[in-house]
């Protein structure tokens, strides 16, 4: 049994677990459905073969890749992030696997861009000005 809050009612109800993972089994066969629906409308249903990826919270949800399988018809994984220096452990997780990735992406966008001049004229005079101060300090 398992307790679950119910609508419209103070406390909790208790549920059989097994009638919990049914409900979340064919709520997210019906997202994995739709997503589907929305992949093949925008012209890309056959452009997967490698398999998918899952990220999100969601993605933890035991049997979430099995059930993906099953409804996309290739090969499916959980995706975490990767080589990544001085984060803590609860965001090298697939619930903030997208959310990762996209500051990644941004960094590296962000760094192929050149500077402005003036932010360079910047960056060398606030240098000189900092080594100034420590000769007074060191």
């Amino acid at each position: 049994m398992v307790p679950v809050a119910t609508y419209g009612r103070e406390g909790l109800q208790s549920v059989e677990q097994r009638t919990v993972a049914e409900i979340i089994d064919a709520r997210l066969a019906e997202t994995f459905e739709l997503l589907q629906d929305e992949i093949r409308r925008a012209g890309f249903g056959g452009c997967f073969p490698a398999g998918i990826v899952l990220t999100g919270g969601s993605s933890q949800i035991a049997g979430a890749a099995i059930l993906a399988e099953e409804v996309f018809g290739v090969p499916a994984r959980v995706g975490v992030p990767l080589r990544l220096d001085g984060l803590a452990d609860t965001v090298r997780g697939p619930a903030f696997s997208t959310s990762v990735g996209l500051l990644a992406w941004g960094q590296e966008k962000l760094a192929a861009v050149e500077p402005h001049p003036m932010r360079l004229q910047l960056n060398r005079i606030s240098g000189s000005f900092k080594e100034w101060l420590r000769n007074f300090f060191v």
